[in-house]
């Protein structure tokens, strides 16, 4: 089954190789960027105590056992 128009060829649509290069390239900047802001904005959370999982009410030097009773809250 051919999906390309009447009359055009098989590979009109096929960018050049050094064009496809040269944007492979800058997707891959593109990631790194998006994965380094990512990363910044985890280290600002974890700086802040915001990846802290609930921890805060039942670590240690709270008197409170490791887990919490079905009753008590965590807040």
């Amino acid at each position: 089954m051919n999906l390309q128009p009447r009359g055009a060829a098989s590979d009109a649509g096929a960018p050049e190789p050094a064009a496809a290069k040269s944007l492979a390239w800058i997707a891959f900047a593109d990631i790194l960027v998006f994965f380094g802001v990512l990363l910044v904005g985890f280290a600002y959370l974890w700086r802040r105590g915001g990846l802290g999982m609930g921890t805060e009410c039942c670590g240690p030097g709270t008197g409170r056992r490791n887990r919490p009773s079905a009753r008590s809250r965590c807040v």
